[in-house]
């Protein structure tokens, strides 16, 4: 038998083909692994549902606590989907989309008492730290829960190149900001980001929900939701199927929407190995809408960035904002 020397194996000879079967596998195998959780109804009767005495008493305090509704924006930029659904009489130019799904999910903007609402906003560019803490600061003086995390998402806890995008991307708050490195881009940045699946387990999964709301009776008309907003430039091809395949997706998020990304248009070798997978994630993740043991009722393409360079003040004491007389 002729021996196969490993200085013959070129790296070369790795085809995208072959790259993109191994995602593939990653893809389904989570798939698979999700279908089996559900219908040996392991999202119900896990160990973590059925907590000891002792093990209550050990459990740290969650930043989901105390919040009636969570959305999170996952990818947020400078943050105005949250100001969407605390202040939506200051962007009257909102898709009627947009304006719909924070209807049917947090309740009529008119009437919503925006402290029953939890914003987690994730954000990796050190460029719009200020404009979140500012956020947190102007809504915190009204008791309204917003809470910035400086980090980017992805399957793994860690540090992760990104990259500026140049003076034209700039002119739009850097929306463009991601691990991936078009041929305009100027400069990289070493920044940390967070397992998305352990930052749900850790502050979403079994949240204390509150009894009573600022919104009395009315808000309690809907039951507690879970609304994610994602735009994370490609990395969701990495997120979605680790959310998957932990269960963690179909035990605590209600409702999805956002932008999927499929830069092979434009020939940038790092994400020619995605080639037609937005249209993959969509179609897989849409197998899990009302499936029983499953929260997700849909999985939703709708981008919204009519305000991405915002405009409006901050609230401020004296102001028109309803909620803060």
């Amino acid at each position: 038998m002729k021996s196969i020397s490993k200085k013959s194996i070129s790296i070369k000879s790795v085809s995208m083909k072959s790259i993109s079967m191994k995602y593939a596998i990653v893809l389904y195998s989570a798939l698979s692994i999700m279908i089996i959780c559900l219908f040996k109804e392991c999202l119900e009767q896990s160990p973590r549902n059925s907590p000891t005495k002792s093990s209550i008493s050990q459990q740290t305090k969650k930043l989901g606590d105390g919040c009636y509704h969570v959305f999170l924006d996952v990818g947020a930029n400078i943050g105005v989907h949250g100001r969407f659904i605390y202040e939506p009489e200051k962007y009257p130019r909102i898709k009627p989309k947009t304006r719909e799904i924070f209807y049917n999910h947090f309740g009529n903007a008119e009437t919503r008492d925006p402290r029953d609402i939890c914003v987690f906003a994730f954000e990796p560019n050190p460029a719009h730290i200020k404009r979140h803490k500012d956020l947190e600061k102007a809504y915190k003086a009204y008791g309204i829960r917003y809470f910035p995390v400086a980090a980017g998402v992805s399957d793994i806890d860690g540090n992760l190149t990104f990259y500026h995008q140049g003076d034209k991307d700039l002119e739009n708050n850097e929306w463009g900001f991601s691990t991936t490195r078009f041929k305009d881009s100027t400069s990289a940045v070493n920044v940390p980001v967070l397992r998305l699946r352990t930052w749900l387990e850790e502050h979403i999964d079994e949240r204390q929900i509150p009894s009573r709301t600022f919104g009395g009776e009315e808000a309690l008309k809907l039951k507690p939701l879970v609304v994610m907003k994602v735009d994370i430039e490609g990395s969701e091809f990495k997120v979605f199927p680790d959310l998957i395949g932990s269960g963690i997706l179909c035990k605590n998020i209600n409702y999805i929407f956002g932008e999927w990304h499929n830069h092979t248009r434009g020939g940038y070798s790092s994400m020619i190995i995605y080639n037609e997978w937005d249209n993959h994630l969509i179609a897989v993740m849409n197998m899990f809408v009302n499936v029983d043991g499953c929260k997700l009722e849909k999985f939703d393409y709708h981008d919204d960035e009519c305000y991405h360079l915002d405009g409006m003040p901050l609230p401020s004491p004296g102001g028109n904002q309803w909620w803060g007389n």
